[in-house]
Formats: structure tokens, sequence, C-alpha cells
């Protein structure tokens, strides 16, 4: 039987928890706080991918970081800098059912497919968007953002 997890930022503590939500224990914990690779700083959100791959926003160093299924370190999808394209302070992302990644960060929203190249800016410059924190993706037949 495949035991089902919950994953948690934990933004003070610079980690991801995941927990066994049937009985509560925790599992296991990625991150911890830093700047090289694998670190996460202040993690303010958190999306599997089909694969089951864990994403997050790293706040602390203004970057997307995946993760394998186990915590192990993969790579850096999202680099920082605050020109489109790449991210400053991201804060909020999921995924929409292609696995393209919706990210918010410092006043703009942004997508990306699931390599990390960026598709467009879904805000406009002039919309007055000041630090977005949650998304979602509300699906319509077909899904797409």
């Amino acid at each position: 039987m495949e035991t089902s997890a919950l994953y948690v930022t934990n933004y003070r503590a610079h980690c991801v928890r995941k927990f066994n939500i049937d009985n509560g224990q925790l599992m296991s914990k990625i991150g911890s706080q830093g700047s090289k690779e694998g670190h996460l700083p202040n993690p303010t959100d958190v999306t599997l991918t089909k694969k089951n791959y864990v994403i997050v926003s790293d706040y602390g160093n203004h970057r997307i970081q995946m993760f394998d299924a186990n915590g192990n370190w993969m790579r850096i999808i999202v680099d920082c800098r605050k020109e489109n394209g790449q991210v400053w302070s991201p804060c909020g992302l999921t995924l929409d059912k292609a696995e393209n990644l919706v990210v918010s960060s410092n006043n703009k929203l942004q997508i990306f497919d699931k390599n990390g190249v960026f598709i467009k800016r879904i805000d406009l410059e002039d919309d007055g968007l000041r630090t977005p924190y949650g998304v979602t993706i509300i699906p319509k037949i077909p899904s797409r953002v």
C-alpha cells in the first residue's frame, strides 16, 4: 500500500518537511539554510510533478529548485534575476496539466515549461501587482494557462 505524503514549506526552519498523511509522522526533510545548491533559506511554496519530483520556491536564494522523490537535489529550474524569464523572491508556484510551472515572484507572474524554459509573463507590467504569493489554477477543458 502506497503511503500518502504531505509536503510543507517551513519558512523559518529553511526546509520542506514531508509528513505521512495517515499517521502524522515526519518522513523526511529537504534543504537547509545557506546559498549552495539544495539549500533553501526561507522556502515559500512546494509542488510535485507527475514523476513525484519536488519543486520548491527558494525565496532566500531567488530561484526555483527541483529535488527527487527522496529529497536529493536535482537542479535549479529557474535562476535569479529581475528580468522576465527569471525570478526574484519567488513565492507561489503551481503546475498545470501539461506541467508548465506558474510562478509568482516580486511584481510578476510567469509561466515556464517543466524544464524551466520561459514561456511568457502573465500579468502586465503596469498592473500594479506587488509581491504576489499564492497561485493556483482553476482547470477547464482543455486545461491550459
